[in-house]
């Protein structure tokens, strides 16, 4: 069987592959005028549809959302306040495959293993870097471990930056103001994050935790109420299965009591714990104190502490 011979269109495509064409030039095939695709690298007949060539560099870069059109220039993830360099530095990863999913041979991997080290000694060229490193690496490492949300991190990461700025943690352990910018930004959302949450995930204790606390809020002008009890209401109802009712009720209770500021100062799951007991006595849902006192995290005690007191205040405004 002879061989085929290609026509000449078929030679010029092959021809095309080893000499690019440009926009403008006419088509081999039709003389038609040419535009070339940037999403795909192509030029392409306007009037018959030939690839006229397959190799075309293009000179835009991209974009990393597709609808975003504010910045056309921008390559990459976006920049973010949780990382010292707001993500603009070239992470080497621990990996020891190539592109291909090869493993590196021992030369290839000992030369990774030295430029990783540099990379990380770069990362953070002076001690305010480093520090700065450590702490939100820190938040992060503490966000994740009681399960907050990226919003919540990009607030708490902005918090420790302005405190670094203003100097709040010096003489200070870094985790201590790692800890107190989480809490704060857990409460100027709204959360119903208690400090206990936040002691046992962090590496300080309570009292450094709570002190760093106060020092930030005083330095950065944070205006942050009191906690709302009323924001642990829905998560003891949901570890304890409990009604509809029993929650409205306990929610409503609750409102009474913070109309006589009596929850200021006091422990806002413990609060909630209360009136769940209360709530639950009304409705005849039948929780025991040791019950709320496993959902809440508190002890039975201070259940009933603050059942008897709010049940002065509420017979007090009956």
């Amino acid at each position: 069987m002879s061989p085929t011979k290609l026509s000449t269109t078929s030679r010029e495509r092959v021809e095309s592959t080893h000499e690019p064409t440009s926009a403008g030039d006419a088509c081999p095939e039709c003389r038609g005028p040419t535009r070339t695709d940037e999403p795909r690298g192509e030029v392409v007949c306007r009037d018959c549809g030939l690839v006229v060539d397959e190799t075309v560099l293009v000179s835009n870069r991209a974009r990393t959302d597709p609808g975003d059109d504010s910045d056309v220039g921008r390559v990459g993830s976006p920049t973010s306040p949780r990382f010292h360099d707001r993500g603009l530095t070239t992470v080497i990863d621990g990996g020891e495959r190539d592109a291909n999913g090869n493993r590196l041979s021992q030369r290839k991997l000992s030369r990774i293993r030295r430029l990783r080290t540099w990379n990380a000694r770069c990362l953070a060229r002076n001690g305010a870097e480093r520090s700065l490193q450590f702490g939100l690496s820190e938040l992060e490492r503490m966000a994740s471990a009681v399960g907050l949300s990226d919003s919540v991190r990009e607030v708490a990461s902005v918090l420790f930056r302005r405190a670094h700025e203003a100097g709040v943690q010096r003489g200070r352990s870094l985790e201590a103001a790692a800890s107190a910018a989480l809490y704060a930004a857990a409460r100027s959302e709204g959360l119903p994050l208690t400090i206990d949450t936040v002691a046992e995930a962090s590496r300080v204790d309570r009292r450094s935790f709570v002190r760093a606390y106060r020092e930030t809020i005083r330095e950065l002008s944070l205006e942050i109420g009191p906690p709302d009890p009323s924001d642990h209401v829905a998560s003891i109802a949901s570890d304890l299965d409990a009604s509809d009712a029993v929650t409205r009720r306990a929610r409503s209770l609750l409102d009474r009591a913070k109309r006589d500021d009596y929850h200021v100062g006091k422990h806002p799951s413990g609060m909630a714990a209360a009136a769940v007991y209360a709530a639950s006595l009304i409705e005849e849902a039948g929780l025991t104190q040791l019950e709320i006192s496993d959902a809440a995290d508190v002890c039975a005690v201070t259940i009933r502490d603050h059942y008897s007191a709010m049940l002065d205040e509420w017979r007090a405004d009956a």
